[in-house]
């Protein structure tokens, strides 16, 4: 049904139209975020058939683009929240940014929810508007913004997520100064009269929607912003973004190691600079994952022109990305069983061999002092020692091997409590003992490491 969203990713990316960006519409926060779910779906959805007009997926799926702390309210009111989707007509492309002849649009242009009364599952099937999904369809023919819903999904402020999608809709270029009535339209504030007031507007939505961006290790950029006054009246705001410190470079550092293992999967005969340059891009838009999984599938199927057909691929997930991660995953949970149950071994091995060691030393050391007795010393130590035996075990027979094994077991914790020559033997007995199995566990972790990366587990 519909597509699986994978939310513990780190970036759930969704390419989405500028225009559906600097929008004046009244969305609370839950339904900003379903949203944005439906339209990765749609897009999702599309890329397997661009034909499809009718998308489904679950309220499930769905809920899983809004925060753990928002997913605790009953199915009727997500639902109506859903709905609601329907009557919301938005003025969109506010800035100017992307050339569009409509003026206004719904949100969403049909909704349908199923619920199975048995197992309580609920079924979403819905439409949007035409010109929306032509930009969906065709990313690449119109301007759009790439939208993290990971870090959407984390945020608690309507405000904070309309500021992250403006700042990223001019990610890399500066976001233009605004007139504080196109700043108040986008925000939705513009009919609010207590937002008026500067001193509430900065308190109740910028400074709060910049503190939470700023404060969010999941946002790659710092933003800032400045209040410009025409005479004596603030008419216009600039916002300032730049990239967190030392986050281009580490972003630039990710990025081309990922270039790397792509062009090493690539066949010697096909590499080269306009093959890199287009990989590199794709590393902006795409996970290196996902890109992996499609190089991977065109290597197998030595197309004539594998650069054109590498591009279809990656549009269209050819390699049908969440079948692959699905083996992936299946088979790394094997790995981890196995080498879970190995190390669990090991670490068993390693703990035997220990008390093994420190058993021995205890024998040796009952031993020497045993021998260090006189006959008469000797008899009178037995003595003692087994009637505190008789005492605590009745059950165990004078002449039976348990009997002499808790009687020399009793002399010996004895002795060496009360000397301190045998304690300072023992403990460096276990030292020398815990270095040597840990020396083994080492290398059998090794051989195991080994094994791992050759694939012969």
């Amino acid at each position: 049904m519909g597509i699986l969203v994978d939310m513990k990713k780190n970036a759930v990316v969704l390419q989405k139209p500028s225009a559906t960006i600097a929008i004046r519409v009244d969305l609370t926060l839950e339904q900003r975020k379903f949203y944005n779910g439906l339209l990765f779906v749609a897009r999702e959805i599309m890329k397997k058939n661009k034909d499809t007009r009718i998308y489904t997926t679950s309220l499930n799926e769905l809920k899983s683009f809004l925060s753990k702390g928002e997913q605790d309210k009953n199915n009727a009111y997500y639902k109506a929240k859903i709905k609601e989707l329907m009557h919301k007509v938005a003025e969109y492309n506010i800035l100017q940014k992307d050339i569009i002849t409509e003026d206004s649009f719904v949100l969403v242009s049909r909704v349908k929810t199923v619920e199975n009364k048995k197992t309580g599952e609920v079924v979403v099937n819905f439409e949007i508007p035409e010109f929306v999904r032509q930009k969906l369809l065709n990313p690449e023919e119109s301007i759009y913004a790439n939208i993290n819903l990971v870090v959407v999904r984390g945020l608690q402020s309507k405000y904070a997520i309309i500021l992250y999608e403006l700042c990223r809709d001019y990610y890399k270029a500066e976001v233009p100064l605004l007139e504080l009535e196109e700043f108040k339209k986008i925000f939705n504030i513009d009919d609010t009269k207590s937002y008026n007031r500067m001193d509430n507007l900065k308190a109740k939505v910028l400074d709060k929607a910049v503190e939470e961006l700023n404060n969010n290790e999941n946002v790659d950029f710092m933003v800032n912003y400045k209040l410009i006054k025409t005479g004596k009246a603030y008419t216009h705001i600039k916002f300032e973004v730049k990239p967190k410190p030392k986050q281009k470079a580490l972003e630039q550092k990710r990025d081309n190691m990922h270039l790397k293992v792509l062009i090493d999967a690539v066949p010697e005969a096909e590499r080269n600079k306009k093959l890199e340059n287009y990989l590199s891009q794709c590393l902006k838009t795409y996970d290196a994952k996902y890109l992996l999984h499609q190089i991977k599938y065109v290597v197998e199927q030595k197309p004539k022109n594998f650069v054109a057909y590498l591009k279809k691929a990656i549009e269209e997930d050819y390699a049908n990305t969440e079948l692959a991660e699905e083996k992936e995953k299946a088979e790394k949970e094997r790995i981890e069983r196995i080498v879970k149950e190995k190390l669990e071994y090991l670490e068993k091995e390693k703990q035997h061999d220990i008390d093994v060691f420190i058993s021995k030393e205890k024998s040796r050391i009952y031993s020497d002092f045993i021998s260090a007795l006189s006959d008469d010393e000797r008899q009178d130590l037995f003595q003692k020692y087994k009637a505190k035996v008789k005492e605590m075990r009745p059950d165990l027979g004078e002449n039976s091997f348990s009997f002499e094994f808790e009687l020399e077991n009793m002399i010996t914790e004895d002795i060496i409590a009360e000397n301190k020559i045998y304690q300072i033997r023992l403990e460096k007995a276990r030292k020398e003992a815990e270095e040597r199995a840990e020396r083994e566990f080492q290398r059998e972790k090794q051989k195991l490491d080994y094994d791992i990366q050759n694939n012969l587990l």
